[in-house]
C-alpha cells in the first residue's frame, strides 16, 4: 500500500505481476483499497494500472466514498477524468448525499467543479436538492443554466422532482423561469406533468407563463390532466389556464383526462366548464375515448353528466367500441344508460 500512497508506479507494476500479484482489494487500516487511495492521491498512472488489473472502480470508504468521490474531495482532475472516462458513476452519493459535484464545491475545486459539470453532473440532484449545496455550487461558479443531454437546466431538474426550496434558490440567483428542453417543457410544464403541486405554485407565484407549450402542443394544464394529477388541475384552473387549450392531436384537457381514465379529473374539468363533447383529430369525444379504453368509471360520470351515446370515433360509438373491445360492463351501461 505503501507504493499506491507515493504513487511508485513501478513497485506497484512489480506488486502486481509479482509472488502471485498483491491482493488487489485488501484495504489499509482504514478500509481503502489501493484505487481509493491513488484517486485520493491523484496518482493517475497507479489508477489506469490498478483498474487495468480489475480493481473495482466502484469500491467504497465506510463513509461511501468512491475513487470518484475521493478524486473530486482534493480536486484530482486528471484522477477525475480517468475515472469518469473508465465508467465512474458521476452521481455516486456519500452516506450523507455529498455526490463528487458537491465534493468538489465544497472545497472550491472550481476546476473538478466544470469537469464534472461537462460530463454531466447535475447541479440540482446534488444532495437531493439542498438548498445549501446548490448555493455553494453556485458560489463554485457552477453555470445556473448548464444543460443535461436532454437540455434540463438546474431549474427544470428541481421542477421535475418538485424540490420547491432549490427552485426558490435558483430563482433567486437569476435562473430562466422560461427555460426549455429539448421537447419544449418549461419548469411549469415539467412540474406539471409529475404532479408537485408545491413547484407549480412556486413558479406561478414567480411569474411563470401559464399558457406555455411543448413542441407539441401540450400546455401545463393538458400535461397534468394527461397524468390524471388532479390536484394539479384543480390548482391551474384556478390560475387562469384556458380550459379549452388544445395540442397538435386537438385534444382537450377533458378528452386528455378521458384517455387516462381519471375520473376525479374529469369532474374537477366539467365543474369547471369543459366541453363534454369535444373532438380530438380522429372524432373520438370523451366517453367514446373513454369506453374505448375501458375507463368505467369515467363512462359513469360523462354519461351522469349528459354526454351524447351516439357520437362516434373512427365509425364507432362508445358502446361498439366498448363490445368489440370485450368491455362489457361498460357495454351495459351505456346500452341501459
Amino acid at each position: 500500500m505503501a507504493a499506491v500512497w507515493n504513487g511508485h508506479t513501478e513497485a506497484i507494476g512489480v506488486l502486481l505481476v509479482g509472488a502471485g500479484g498483491v491482493a488487489i482489494e485488501a484495504p489499509d487500516k482504514r478500509g481503502n483499497t489501493p484505487l481509493l487511495v491513488a484517486a485520493w492521491n491523484g496518482h493517475t498512472e497507479a489508477v489506469g494500472m490498478l483498474l487495468a488489473a480489475g480493481a473495482r472502480i466502484e469500491a467504497t470508504t465506510a463513509k461511501g466514498n468512491t475513487p470518484l468521490l475521493n478524486a473530486a474531495w482534493k480536486g484530482q482532475t486528471k484522477a477525475i477524468k480517468a475515472l469518469l472516462d473508465a465508467g465512474a458513476r458521476i452521481e455516486a452519493s456519500t452516506q450523507n448525499g455529498n455526490t463528487p459535484l458537491l465534493a468538489a464545491a465544497w472545497n472550491g475545486h472550481t476546476e473538478a467543479v466544470g469537469m464534472l459539470l461537462a460530463a454531466g453532473a447535475r447541479i440540482e440532484a446534488t444532495d437531493n436538492g439542498h438548498t445549501e449545496a446548490i448555493s455553494v455550487l453556485l458560489d463554485a461558479g457552477a453555470r445556473i443554466e448548464a444543460t443535461t443531454r436532454k437540455g434540463n437546466t438546474p431549474l427544470l431538474s428541481a421542477a421535475w422532482n418538485g424540490h420547491t426550496e432549490a427552485i426558490g434558490v435558483l430563482l433567486a440567483a437569476g435562473a430562466r423561469i422560461e427555460a426549455a428542453e429539448q421537447e419544449g417543457n418549461t419548469p411549469l410544464l415539467a412540474a406539471a406533468w409529475k404532479g408537485q403541486t408545491k413547484a407549480i405554485k412556486a413558479l406561478l407565484d414567480a411569474g411563470a407563463r401559464i399558457e406555455a407549450s411543448t413542441q407539441n402542443g401540450n400546455t401545463p394544464l393538458l400535461a397534468a390532466a394527461w397524468n390524471g394529477h388532479t390536484e394539479a388541475v384543480g390548482m391551474l384552473l384556478a390560475a387562469g389556464a384556458r380550459i379549452e387549450a388544445t395540442e397538435q392531436n386537438q385534444h382537450t384537457p377533458l378528452l386528455a383526462a378521458a384517455w387516462k381514465g381519471s375520473a376525479e379529473a374529469i369532474s374537477v374539468l366539467l365543474d369547471a366548464g369543459a366541453r363534454i363533447e369535444a373532438t380530438e383529430q380522429g372524432g373520438f369525444t370523451p366517453l367514446v375515448a373513454a369506453a374505448k379504453r375501458g375507463h368505467v368509471e369515467v363512462v359513469r360520470a360523462l354519461l351522469a353528466a349528459g354526454a351524447s351515446k351516439e357520437a362516434t370515433g373512427a365509425g364507432k360509438t362508445a358502446e361498439e367500441w366498448a363490445t368489440s373491445s370485450g368491455f362489457t360492463e361498460i357495454a351495459t351501461l351505456l346500452e341501459k344508460g
